[in-house]
């Protein structure tokens, strides 16, 4: 028996020969090292190399966010954007308000943007990242003359991280029920 496979006619006992011999057969050791390490690189990609790719995340979005949200005095447009609505749940509301938008503006992108593999890393660490986030934040919103208070900016802070981890894990969530649903 033969089978017809793009102009060529293929004999059922030479497929037969060709697997039982293919079977046999195996990789070189150093080809299969070498995927094995490829592939344990892409699934577990570097924390740094994360926070970096977070770093540029933030740096473009939080600029983005000082177009309707100045923060600490800082914006792009001096008017007070989100500032006004924000104040009706008080100063302290305010500021927490702020840093939530600030930087959870920032963990909905990375959420959307990161390779799963990524954002596991991600969330493995993800206190420890926001707080190093919102720390170089505030260390250049000082470089610029904000107007930070040790009290503002600590409840500033405390908004940052949380807006960052229920920013990440909600959308992430969203995210992860859509490709299992595939």
């Amino acid at each position: 028996m033969s089978i017809e496979y793009k102009n060529r006619s293929l004999d059922v006992d030479e497929f037969q020969e060709f697997v039982s011999t293919a079977s046999s057969l195996e990789p070189p050791r150093a080809v299969s090292v070498k995927i094995v390490g490829e592939l344990r690189r892409a699934l577990n990609p570097p924390p740094a190399a994360i926070f970096m790719k977070l770093s540029i995340i933030h740096l473009l979005v939080g600029t983005i966010t000082l177009l309707f949200c100045p923060q600490f005095g800082v914006g792009i447009f001096h008017n007070h954007g989100l500032v006004a609505l924000f104040e009706r749940f008080g100063h302290l509301g305010c500021m927490i308000l702020c840093g939530a938008l600030f930087l959870g503006s920032s963990m909905v992108v990375a959420a959307a943007v990161l390779r799963p593999e990524e954002i596991k890393i991600l969330r493995r660490g993800t206190i420890f990242h926001l707080m190093l986030l919102s720390t170089l934040s505030i260390a250049l919103f000082s470089c610029v003359n904000a107007e930070i208070t040790l009290s503002r900016g600590m409840v500033w802070f405390l908004g940052s991280v949380l807006g960052g981890i229920t920013a990440l894990e909600f959308l992430w969530s969203i995210r992860r029920h859509i490709i299992l649903s595939k």
